[in-house]
C-alpha cells in the first residue's frame, strides 16, 4: 500500500485518471490515526502506539493454531506496518478511495478490516466448537 499510495495518488493527482472515476476528492493526507482521529497527537505518540499494536498482534499470531485466524491476523500486521512506514516517512498516511458517505481511506486499511473481521471469525468459530451442544 505504501508504493501503490504514492503511485496511484499521483496518477490521480497529475491526470486524474483511473480513481477519479470511483471517487471525487479522494488525496487526504491522514494526519491522525483511523477516521483522522487522533490528529493533534504528536508523531511519536502515534509511532508508539502503532508499534504497541503491531507488537501485540504479532504476539496473537504466534499464539494462534487456525489458518483462518492467522491469515486475517498477517492482513492487519501489514496494513498496520504499512501505515506505519508511511506515517513514519511522510509524518502522515494517504487516504486516496472514497465511497459516497464513508472517510477516506487506502489499502492498507481494508488489509487491517478485512484481517480483523477474519481473525474474529475464526475466534467465533473456535468458541462454538468448544461450546457444550445445547
Amino acid at each position: 500500500d505504501f508504493c501503490l499510495s504514492r503511485g496511484l495518488g499521483d496518477v490521480y493527482k497529475r491526470q486524474g485518471l483511473f480513481l477519479r472515476h470511483f471517487s471525487p476528492h479522494i488525496i487526504y493526507k491522514n494526519q491522525g490515526i483511523v477516521f483522522g482521529w487522533g490528529e493533534n497527537l504528536p508523531l511519536w505518540v502515534l509511532t508508539i502506539a502503532s508499534l504497541i499494536g503491531l507488537a501485540f498482534f504479532l504476539w496473537l499470531l504466534m499464539k494462534e493454531k487456525e489458518w483462518l485466524g492467522r491469515l486475517g491476523l498477517v492482513g492487519v500486521i501489514a496494513g498496520g506496518l504499512s501505515n506505519l512506514v508511511s506515517r513514519v516517512v511522510f509524518g502522515f498516511v494517504t487516504d486516496f478511495i472514497k465511497i459516497s458517505f464513508w472517510p477516506a481511506f487506502n489499502l492498507a486499511d481494508i488489509l487491517i478490516v478485512v484481517g480483523v473481521l477474519l481473525y474474529g471469525y475464526s475466534l467465533f468459530r473456535h468458541f462454538q466448537r468448544k461450546s457444550p451442544a445445547a
